[in-house]
């Protein structure tokens, strides 16, 4: 039984099962939603990073023109979403020096 449950982990973290099928199979194992939730958690983790996808992010007050181009900030909005999306390329320090973040040098 524990067998068909790595079985099913494997197959949900691949995306070739849902999520929500995988605890309903699980729970017909006689696994509870806690013991299940952990092994999905482990299996995806081990499969690793998976490259591309969609990141979408609610901000109040964005616009239509508004872009990640940093040289194209002209807003709030856009700054705080390249300030959650990257690394700066320097940040300031409690001196109001430059400490070096990305860029290697200053």
């Amino acid at each position: 039984m524990n067998d068909h449950l790595h079985f099913l982990a494997r197959h949900a973290a691949a995306g070739k099962l849902s999520r929500r099928d995988f605890m309903a199979k699980a729970a017909a194992l006689g696994f509870t939603a806690a013991a299940a939730s952990t092994l999905l958690t482990s299996e995806a983790r081990a499969a690793g990073p998976q490259k591309g996808g969609t990141i979408r992010m609610g901000l109040q007050g964005g616009s239509t023109t508004d872009s990640l181009d940093p040289a194209l900030s002209t807003n709030q909005v856009t700054l705080m979403l390249i300030r959650l999306w990257g690394e700066p390329l320097v940040e300031l320090n409690d001196d109001g020096g430059l400490d070096g973040k990305v860029a290697e040098q200053l």
